[in-house]
């Protein structure tokens, strides 16, 4: 429905002109004589607004020659005059105005369950007063159903009675609508099975002449409408006639978008695809060969014709076809996944017992753990639309435990066509034509087995962080796409990648106990994911939308921090390289001296070490079992979150003279420090405490060993000599 009536034009004595329709005034009773009413007893009907008032008038004429002939005309008023025509069906063919059903302001008041739909208004009228217990509604004749609104009659039953007559003209029609009201509105709507207009006739003895029979006509003796009502049907889909395709490119035209930057290619909407402008004209030439067009190729015919042109693609997870950003009109091929509300449905958590026992058990029977997962999937059904910045990362060290079926289960709840299946190297590889492909990535073997990790972790922040990206197509100019992606990965190896020391990509879960049994895995996969009405999915994507309540503030809050696991931290250790492992180990049990203080240098941690290596007792089980270099000492330092004390070097002044003029790193209370930057003095002071030098050094003195080398050099020099003279020419 259209919000206010606008001017519309009209022919009147064969000239275009334009006019505003109205409703009747009531003081006006022009039109009983300018249609003939009371001079010739024409039968007449009001059609009226949801006010009542009146729009248009609807009127019988008989024909005097032959009894059961008959024409209908119209009277309606349009700026301030009368018109033999009704101006209101001509604004729903030049607007989205859509015409009301006969009697729909009483409708409206009465509000019945069930409505009965009929063909005409006499036969409406006599039918309601036949069955007064039934309301009766109609449009008029049977093919006039496309102009009408539907929408009042969504959340009731519809039973519609067609007229019987010698041809099926009408019950093909009404059979139509029926299946219109179905698809279209989701209208519980079934067709009333009348007799065929033979057996009509037969039942009536041979009494009835007129060509079609209605329920305004006498009811033959033994035929039940309650009965017929009771058995009301559904009608079967037309059957599916295969049109030849691209043959009309004026009809095209509207499916096809010019997209801009991408070496000539334009979307279909229809297939949502990107085809060449070759590929274009070639499906075209069908079109040509009919006469469709004399441009030289097609591609020339939709841009003298002004095909509506875009920027780029997207899969901006909003329900809208086109997204506007920055001057810029972008085709979004997202699909809204358009999950039901089933109500309030009784005992729903035991309805769906399966789903939490399968989440319960991915996660290992940790509560905790569980409950966070069943809040990313609610949050991710009920708001696609904001970015999370983490992804969730499934991990078990045997196939079978139902990794895969949880991914069939978001695979339906965030839309198939929305889910790409890669693999973990596609992520690096420059041409990322999977952008265009949807906006929820699923990797279910995420193991890169040791190989450009650096690459894999870059790209997983890239795409969960970032709203623009440039896709690269072969052999194309690049596309813009704004986007952002959830990941959701699975893999059978403890640790399938390595993360940062620091990582805060990882919504980590590792599954710890045995596979499924056969009995649960199959019972799931085959009687809740796999059957056709989706019974049971449909359910959970209710409960997770409609059910679990969560606010978009909320949302955003979970969205904005990765949430701790119990597994987190074994994932970090696991990721450590063999160097960053025997640092940690010494970083928190302080055992080289200037880890006890809060700055430390990376000089003096370089000495300490190479003194503990080779001097130090403390190293006899091999805690350290080589000497890092300076720079992988920084690399350690930045993993665990150390921050530059000044851009320049300091010159500490110790009583001990223990530690060097150099740039210093903050390894604790960072905060804290980095307000008292300036002040040296409280350098100095920490540097002096008493007590931290005493236990620092305490056990650093305790444990070394003299070396006793008979050349008195230190066995680091020894291997350094060993090692240049490798590399003399003689």
């Amino acid at each position: 429905m259209v919000d206010k009536i606008v001017p519309i034009k009209i022919e009147v004595n064969k000239q275009k002109k334009e006019v505003l329709p109205q409703t009747v005034p009531l003081s006006d009773d022009t039109w009983q004589r300018l249609a003939g009413i009371d001079k010739y007893k024409r039968d007449y009907w009001w059609y009226v607004n949801e006010l009542g008032h009146r729009t248009y008038l609807k009127y019988r004429i008989d024909n005097d020659k032959d009894p059961l002939k008959k024409s209908f005309q119209y009277y309606s008023f349009a700026s301030g005059k009368w018109y033999r025509k009704n101006v209101w069906a001509h604004l729903a063919d030049q607007t989205d105005y859509k015409l009301q059903l006969y009697r729909i302001n009483e409708l409206l008041f009465k509000d019945p369950g069930t409505v009965h739909l009929n063909e005409g208004e006499k036969t409406c009228e006599a039918a309601q007063q036949k069955f007064p217990d039934m309301f009766f509604t109609t449009y008029g004749g049977a093919s006039g159903y496309k102009k009408v609104d539907w929408s009042v009659l969504k959340g009731r039953k519809v039973f519609l009675h067609p007229d019987i007559e010698s041809s099926d003209f009408s019950k093909t029609k009404y059979e139509e609508l029926c299946l219109k009201l179905i698809d279209e509105h989701e209208i519980d709507a079934k067709v009333v099975p009348y007799p065929s207009y033979i057996e009509i006739v037969q039942m009536l003895r041979g009494a009835f002449k007129k060509n079609g029979w209605g329920l305004e006509d006498t009811i033959p003796e033994g035929l039940d409408i309650h009965e017929l009502i009771e058995k009301a049907y559904v009608p079967d889909p037309p059957p599916v006639i295969e049109k030849i395709q691209y043959t009309d490119i004026k009809k095209a035209k509207d499916d096809w978008v010019y997209v801009r930057g991408t070496g000539n290619s334009y979307y279909e909407r229809k297939k949502r695809k990107l085809v060449e402008q070759s590929e274009v004209n070639n499906l075209f030439l069908r079109a040509k060969a009919e006469g469709g067009f004399q441009e030289r190729t097609a591609s020339e015919w939709f841009q003298k014709n002004n095909i509506r042109v875009a920027d780029g693609l997207t899969y901006y997870p909003k329900a809208t076809e086109y997204i506007y950003r920055d001057d810029s009109i972008y085709i979004n091929k997202y699909i809204d996944p358009k999950h039901e509300n089933l109500g309030d449905v009784t005992d729903i958590k035991e309805k769906l017992d399966w789903f939490f026992k399968l989440v319960n058990y991915t996660c290992s029977y940790e509560k905790y753990e569980t409950d966070l997962l069943i809040k990313a999937l609610a949050c991710a059904v009920q708001y696609p639309e904001e970015n999370r910045t983490w992804c969730i990362l499934i991990s078990s060290q045997q196939q079978g435990t139902g990794k895969g079926l949880l991914f069939q289960i978001l695979h339906y709840l965030l839309e198939k066509r929305n889910c790409i299946p890669l693999d973990l190297p596609t992520l690096n590889n420059n041409f990322n034509g999977y952008m265009l492909q949807g906006n929820n990535v699923f990797v279910t073997e995420a193991n890169n087995k040791g190989k450009e990790d650096a690459h894999t972790i870059g790209s997983l922040k890239n795409l969960l962080t970032e709203d623009y990206f440039q896709v690269e197509l072969k052999g194309k100019e690049r596309v813009t796409n704004i986007c952002h992606y959830n990941l959701y990965l699975s893999s059978n190896e403890v640790k399938p990648y390595t993360v940062e020391p620091n990582d805060r990509r990882h919504f980590y879960i590792r599954h710890e106990l045995l596979p499924l049994e056969d009995e649960f895995y199959e019972d799931i996969l085959f009687n809740k994911i796999k059957p056709k009405d989706q019974k049971e999915l449909k359910l959970v994507a209710h409960y997770l939308k409609y059910v679990y309540k969560i606010s978009r503030e909320e949302c955003q809050k979970f969205y904005g921090k990765r949430p701790k696991t119990k597994w987190h931290p074994l994932l970090l250790q696991e990721s450590l390289t063999g160097y960053m492992t025997e640092l940690k180990y010494i970083y928190e049990d302080k055992l080289i001296p200037c880890l006890h203080w809060d700055l430390v240098n990376v000089n003096q941690i370089y000495a300490e070490l190479r003194r503990f290596q080779y001097n130090d007792t403390g190293n006899r089980d091999y805690i350290l079992s080589s000497l890092p270099t300076k720079d992988q000492i920084k690399k350690f330092l930045r993993s665990i979150n150390a921050v530059s004390f000044r851009e320049t070097a300091i010159e500490p002044k110790t009583d001990k003279n223990h530690k060097p003029r150099g740039h210093y790193w903050i390894i604790r209370n960072q905060n804290d420090w980095l307000e008292k930057n300036r002040d040296i003095s409280i350098v100095n002071k920490h540097f002096n405490d008493p007590l931290t030098y005493q236990r620092a050094h305490r056990d650093s003195t305790a444990n070394y060993k003299e070396d006793t080398n008979s050349t008195g050099l230190h066995i680091g020099d020894l291997l350094e000599q060993e090692k240049q003279s490798e590399n003399l020419p003689f």
